[in-house]
């Protein structure tokens, strides 16, 4: 009866597999939207595309449909899938890219001090100060610009 109880302990439970069963699926679905090729569009009747057998794509019937004695459902435009409506989609990415910008702007002018950037601030003081302008975002913007005494020095030399 232990054999059973520590092998329970061990499986994951249902919804554990069920969480990553839905993370999973989320993500391939994440992925199929980003893609920007769709390959070519079939020229098949939809009822062949959900059978996924090939159609002879004969225009009053297909023979696929005939032979299941069903009413052929007919043919994709096929400038309907040449062009997609993505302008959701561009709208959105936009958002979040600057939602994104807004949330870093923000977080630079908050939380950075002339101190906290070098660790060596008292030694780069003395012969460069760090320019913070508040319209530059990132680090890498940011320029160090020789002291006074360094110009002058460096003009007479």
């Amino acid at each position: 009866m232990d054999q059973y109880h520590q092998l329970d302990e061990t499986l994951p439970s249902l919804s554990t597999v069920q969480r990553s069963a839905n993370q999973t699926i989320e993500k391939c679905l994440v992925d199929s939207i980003e893609m920007v090729y769709r390959g070519k569009p079939s020229e098949s009747c939809f009822g062949c595309q959900n059978r996924r057998i090939k159609c002879d794509k004969d225009k009053s019937g297909c023979s696929q449909c005939k032979r299941m004695r069903m009413k052929c459902p007919g043919y994709p435009d096929p400038w309907e899938q040449t062009f997609r409506d993505e302008s959701v989609k561009v709208e959105r990415k936009a958002q979040q890219s600057y939602r994104k910008k807004a949330s870093k702007c923000k977080d630079t002018r908050d939380g950075v001090h002339r101190s906290a950037i070098p660790s060596m601030s008292s030694e780069l003081s003395t012969s460069f100060s760090l320019d913070l302008d508040d319209t530059r975002t990132s680090p890498s913007q940011w320029r160090l610009v020789p002291s006074i005494e360094d110009v002058a020095l460096a003009h007479f030399m």
